[in-house]
């Protein structure tokens, strides 16, 4: 997305320049290094949009994988829990705790 949005600005000054001489405004003022300058450091990103594509489609199944990563954390949590406990003499239940965790479908 950046290089295509970096390559077309000659293009897009091009056609700007264009409109101004219509304009009667010189194609010296309408492409200046300062104006490229601001073009580049707008279009490093891609616009709002586009990113939030990119950020919601990279990865179609990062959601079920954060969630199996979750479920781990929390196995392992507990286990850890059940072993300190072990060793300070607690007693503890299989049943001591019962997790309820809902998906959306």
């Amino acid at each position: 997305m950046t290089a295509h949005h970096l390559d077309d600005i000659g293009e897009d000054m091009a056609t700007a320049a264009a409109y101004g001489e219509k304009l009667g405004i010189p194609r010296e003022e309408s492409i200046t290094m300062d104006k490229v300058d601001v073009m580049v450091s707008r279009r490093m990103l891609p616009s709002k949009d586009a990113m939030e594509r990119i950020i919601r489609g990279a990865c179609p199944e990062r959601s079920r994988r954060e969630s199996h990563l979750h479920r781990q954390w929390v196995q392992v949590h507990h286990e850890l829990e059940a072993i300190q406990g072990r060793r300070k003499g607690d007693r503890i239940s299989s049943l001591t705790r019962i997790d309820v965790a809902a998906s959306p479908l």
